[in-house]
């Protein structure tokens, strides 16, 4: 071979491996970057954010109950509080860097707070000024809300061996925080991703408290830290339990505490055809959440409402064994009730609030739901009402307006569901049977029919046939649709 074929393979074969060492850089390059990727994935995963669940104010709307990430469990014991005895945590430092959530980029942040008041059931902390004036009324106005809860409740989990709750005080980065045109921010927040080792936890109960625009010292952070507080609670006895009765067991919270009633009762009263345990999170959720819970304590009692949130099992199973009654037994009652109110029957009414055909103040006193349906049911002509329900544990309205008849005959063309009737002052249960008759009917009896179907529902969709039978005189008669 001559020299410069020599020399061109030799060249051939630099050439060669410079390529194959590229190559390999650029696989290694691609790897690292592969596993970069998944490692912000995963760091994302573990700072999924709560979800905002807004309650309204007079000029801003505070989402004071943002949902908490439900972190891994790490214990082996269902519902029992994560203890990280192996951690060597300092009780309460002078000064310290934690981790803060922002609520608009969904990243973890850090922040160093200062140790500013000491209260019997609280350090409260902050990363900016407060006076002293402040700190203190937050944290006697805390001691108040911690022994209403833990009272009612239960005890909170305690991660860092440490009685007390740390209140950390600073601007949360929220809507508000990157446009305050934007009209709403979170006023406060539990997270237990901070009950568990991680990348960014501070290993200690926290709840994180809005200092712009939100005030430490109104009414709408401290029902904000019962609401939350109560979530703690709730974490420590059930860690994956079902988000709207999480919520409502919050809500109730803020009620016990001494905060009334969650204005959002208004709005689900409007708009009842929801399910009850589709959580979406919006307002009318967190009415009716609340509404159900509130229902449930006037009638059963507040250690039935402790025994259902420190239940192992979740959702309508647990109040099901804490209860002993079934969930379409007491749908149909709340159901009823949210209609009827203040009748001399118990189960059928509220003792700490009143709902009114008109007159509503949002405080004590909400607006009967309306009527999804409306239908005219002539002498001796049958009159088809046909309906579809939202979902599980939804509620539907109609109202029959009977012209002539004394006798009422409504027939379920499905057969798929039970009746349930209260007329004129006295309690009537019957099992459907397909055809079901309001014998001699007098003027201006009030009537309330609730129809459910049994779980599972063939169909959400419902048809009835109406038949009134001759009189002269005219009533109206409400009837619930309900579905399972």
């Amino acid at each position: 071979m001559s020299d410069s074929g020599i020399a061109q393979k030799h060249d051939s074969m630099q050439i060669r491996r410079v390529i194959h060492k590229l190559l390999a850089a650029l696989v290694i390059g691609l790897l690292l970057a592969i596993g970069l990727i998944a490692g912000l994935a995963l760091a994302d995963a573990a700072a999924a954010p709560p979800i905002d669940d807004p309650v309204l104010t007079p000029t801003l709307r505070a989402f004071v109950d943002p949902r908490p990430r439900k972190a891994a469990v790490l214990s082996d014991t269902h519902g029992a509080a994560v203890r990280n005895n192996d951690v060597s945590i300092a009780a309460a430092p002078a000064s310290a860097t934690w981790w803060v959530y922002d609520h608009f980029t969904l990243a973890s942040y850090q922040r160093t707070f200062n140790l500013i008041h000491t209260s019997t059931s609280a350090y409260i902390y902050a990363d900016t000024t407060v006076s002293a004036a402040t700190a203190q009324a937050l944290g006697t106005q805390f001691d108040a809300i911690y022994s209403s809860v833990t009272a009612n409740f239960g005890s909170p989990p305690n991660v860092d061996g440490d009685s007390r709750v740390f209140l950390l005080l600073t601007d949360l980065r929220d809507d508000y925080y990157y446009d305050p045109s934007a009209g709403s921010y979170v006023a406060c927040y539990f997270d237990p991703a901070h009950e568990h080792a991680g990348a960014a936890s501070n290993l200690r109960e926290m709840l994180f408290v809005d200092l712009a625009p939100g005030n430490p010292t109104s009414t709408t952070t401290y029902r904000c830290l019962a609401h939350q507080l109560a979530l703690m609670v709730a974490y420590n006895y059930d860690p994956d339990e079902e988000t709207w009765l999480d919520d409502g067991l919050g809500s109730l919270a803020e009620y016990v505490a001494g905060y009334g009633h969650r204005p959002e009762i208004e709005d689900y009263l409007a708009y009842p055809d929801r399910s009850l345990t589709t959580w979406q999170g919006n307002t009318t959720d967190v009415g009716q959440s609340y509404l159900w819970l509130l229902y449930l304590r006037e009638r059963y009692g507040q250690t039935k409402v402790r025994q259902i949130l420190q239940h192992a099992s979740n959702g309508m199973a647990s109040i099901q064994t804490v209860l002993g009654v079934t969930p379409n037994a007491l749908l149909q009652k709340w159901a009823v009730a949210n209609y009827l109110d203040a009748l001399s029957l118990p189960e059928y009414r509220y003792n700490t609030l009143s709902i009114v055909a008109s007159g509503a103040d949002q405080v004590t006193k909400f607006t009967r739901p309306p009527f999804n349906d409306s239908v005219i049911v002539d002498n001796e002509n049958t009159t088809v009402l046909n309906g579809s329900l939202a979902g599980p544990y939804a509620v539907r309205y109609a109202s029959i307006q009977r012209v002539g008849g004394a006798s009422l005959q409504i027939t379920d063309s499905g057969g798929q569901h039970e009746a349930f009737i209260y007329n004129d002052g006295a309690e009537v249960q019957l099992e459907w049977s397909g055809v079901i008759t309001w014998e001699n009917l007098s003027p201006g009896t009030l009537g309330v029919m609730a129809i459910y179907s049994a779980p599972p529902p063939a169909s959400p969709a419902y048809q009835y046939s109406i038949k009134s039978y001759i009189d002269l005189q005219k009533s109206y008669l409400p009837v619930i649709f309900k579905n399972r």
